[in-house]
């Protein structure tokens, strides 16, 4: 919940390129897109509190509404919740 009165939702998908395809990066909305293996992701400064979050996790592992997480002030979260 953002400020209290916006709900803020998101879906992540665990995928791997197929093997004769390149990742495309849609330019007018990201700055830089591509595969980075869990190790590059966990020494990398950028990566956010949820990436931490789900590497630090085996993959397929349920958890029920994980409270207590703030991924930063500047996102105004009042309420930040992982279902996995």
């Amino acid at each position: 919940m953002i400020r209290e009165s916006i709900s803020d939702n998101m879906l992540v998908f665990l995928l791997a390129p197929l093997s004769d395809q390149r990742v495309a990066v849609e330019e007018s909305e990201l700055y830089d897109a591509k595969f980075m293996t869990s190790d590059e992701l966990k020494t990398d400064p950028d990566t956010s509190l949820l990436l931490h979050y789900f590497l630090s996790k085996p993959i397929g592992q349920v958890v029920p509404g994980e409270e207590g997480l703030d991924p930063g002030k500047q996102f105004h979260y009042s309420v930040y919740k992982l279902f996995l």
